[in-house]
């Protein structure tokens, strides 16, 4: 193997090569690394930078392609078969203005000073550069792979190879899997890197639940392991139930609160109040929204649903209920000259010079993201900048003008600070 090698500026040898820095192509330079070979690339447009491979280039084409143009092949092996023949004759023609031939001439000149090539050959590699998403998974293409959960939203380097996968962020390797060589439906996940609520869920089975019943009282417990088609359905709400009793106590758990709960009647054997489970849900009676509740208890007709249906009720509706409240504050924090103003609303007439497909483009707030800037100028930029800001807020950013000084003061208007509040922009 050669010392040194002088190549072309082609992407495969080099990422970029300017007066001041040369930066070559990562699986390119591993190449060279792993051979002991230094690489220097030729200046831009600097051919004679490498004038021997351009003089050899022109040999090639004068006496092996030009020789064997009227010849016609079938196959790419008797091509390769032909251009041997014809390579061999050229290294072995003599020179024409000194003795020798080009194959003495390596042999006494350039061979001695030739590395020795490794005993296992390089195994290439391909690299690439991707953000860790939320599941905390990266793709070489065709399988996914895990990574460290703290990674989440960072940015790292994947190096693939055609056994293994290997993921580096500055510098140091944090992960190393085997490559998958058939296209898998599940990702190939090592439980170090998940967190520890994951790999409690990953543990979760039907024998550990049972022997916690055991000493709580197995009644709830066995009941959602039999509700559904096979146990792994109820360790979910079993795992809930885990939690519970670490919270309210076990007796309280399996017994319910202190007022017994009303007795289910025969022909609805799946009351899921008869364990006193959906009472035990006390933020909903102290500090939540008292109205679903309070119609879950009044109204016969949940009984006959299941824990989990009933408590993911309570759920949804109180997100809703914040959900909901939080952009009233907002709404009202920012002292809209329209309030009401909304970006469905918008009228497209002809004298407006609206552009409805912009105007949706806006509504995504992907401006804000990128960093960009709008102006809206002329008679309609009122309440279209109002309807806007109204999208803005609802996508939950936080408009701000010089620190927390609204656009009202500054303009001598009357004006709150409502603190942690949006203002008008």
């Amino acid at each position: 193997m050669t010392r040194l090698l002088i190549p072309d500026n082609c992407k495969t040898a080099t990422t970029a090569n300017t007066r001041y820095e040369t930066v070559l192509n990562r699986s390119y330079q591993e190449l060279a690394e792993y051979y002991g070979t230094a690489i220097v690339p030729a200046r831009v447009r600097k051919p004679q930078d490498k004038s021997a491979a351009e003089a050899s280039v022109r040999f090639a084409e004068t006496w092996i392609i030009a020789a064997l143009r009227d010849r016609k092949f079938f196959s790419i092996g008797e091509v390769n078969e032909a251009i041997a023949e014809k390579l061999e004759e050229l290294n072995n023609r003599p020179f024409q203005w000194m003795a020798g031939t080009r194959r003495s001439a390596w042999l006494e000149e350039e061979k001695p000073y030739m590395l020795p090539l490794p005993a296992v050959p390089f195994e290439a590699a391909v690299w690439s550069v991707a953000k860790v998403p939320n599941d905390y998974f990266i793709s070489d293409g065709r399988n996914k792979y895990s990574v460290p959960y703290n990674l989440i939203g960072e940015k790292v380097d994947i190096r693939v190879t055609k056994t293994a996968v290997e993921v580096f962020c500055h510098g140091s390797r944090v992960a190393g899997h085997r490559r998958l060589q058939t296209i898998q439906r599940e990702p190939l996940v090592k439980l170090e890197h998940m967190p520890l609520a994951h790999q409690k869920y990953l543990a979760y089975n039907a024998g550990d639940f049972s022997r916690w019943a055991m000493s709580v009282g197995s009644m709830t417990v066995q009941y959602f392991l039999t509700s559904g088609a096979v146990p792994e359905q109820g360790c979910k709400a079993c795992a809930s139930l885990t939690k519970l009793g670490e919270r309210y106590g076990r007796e309280r758990l399996e017994n319910g609160q202190d007022r017994p709960a009303k007795a289910a009647p025969p022909d609805k054997p799946n009351d899921s109040n008869r364990f006193g489970i959906t009472r035990g849900v006390s933020y909903f009676r102290k500090g939540g929204d008292r109205r679903w509740y309070s119609s879950q208890l009044q109204d016969t007709s949940f009984n006959e649903l299941g824990f989990e249906d009933r408590l993911g009720l309570l759920v949804t509706a109180e997100w809703n209920r914040r959900q909901t409240n939080t952009v009233k504050r907002l709404i009202h924090n920012a002292h809209f000259a329209a309030p009401f103003a909304a970006v469905e609303e918008i009228s497209y007439y002809e004298d407006r010079k609206l552009d409805k497909a912009q105007m949706l483009r806006f509504s995504t707030c992907k401006f804000v993201d990128e960093g960009h800037h709008i102006i809206l100028k002329g008679a309609s930029g009122s309440p279209v900048s109002e309807a806007i800001m109204d999208r803005i807020i609802h996508n939950a950013y936080e408009v701000l003008v010089e620190g927390r000084v609204s656009m009202r003061e500054r303009n001598g208007l009357k004006s709150s600070h409502a603190e942690g509040g949006v203002q008008d922009a």
